[in-house]
């Protein structure tokens, strides 16, 4: 059973579905970047439950290719926006970053506005809030502070999308 701090994700079973594998792995390797950013404790038994949390969320929200290549993007505009206000010395944000959760947030916020914005058919936060078993509020705070950190740049044009694509197919 995996567990994310208080939250726990239940029994772990094998996902069958990869069509994308190279973005699920792009995706663990970012989450353990973040992780390192975040000042997580490193552990085996925390890195081993971040890649089911990875799982465990693409199970859920069953994004598209699309959406998980638009969420890396937004991902990197977070991690780069969050390096940005450390060193602007933006401690009322940076205070909300330090929790361990963070990069775990961090994902499911990207993967949230990914889905909203490409999608006409999404996981809504309610939804997904209510499959973590965390407070809708809490999902929403999280939301908001990614928002922050990416400066509300949700655009992507073709060329960055492009040149995302061809690196995870490398």
């Amino acid at each position: 059973m995996a567990r994310m701090g208080n939250i726990c994700l239940g029994p772990q079973k094998r996902s069958v579905y990869s069509p994308a594998k190279d973005v699920l792995v792009k995706t663990e390797s970012l989450l353990k970047t973040m992780e390192k950013i975040a000042n997580t404790e490193k552990t085996h038994e925390n890195i081993c439950g971040s890649i089911f949390f990875i799982r465990e969320i693409h199970r859920i929200a069953f994004p598209s290719y699309r959406n998980k290549i638009h969420s890396i993007i937004y991902i990197e505009r977070a991690l780069h926006g969050l390096r940005k206000r450390l060193l602007q010395n933006k401690a009322g944000l940076c205070l909300q970053t330090q929790k361990k959760n963070f990069p775990r947030l961090l994902v499911v916020s990207s993967l949230l506005l990914a889905s909203k914005l490409t999608d006409d058919f999404y996981t809504d936060n309610y939804t997904m809030a209510k499959k973590l078993k965390l407070p809708l509020n809490y999902l929403n705070k999280a939301e908001s502070v990614f928002l922050t950190l990416i400066d509300y740049n949700l655009y992507i044009d073709n060329k960055a999308f492009a040149k995302t694509e061809k690196t995870l197919k490398r």
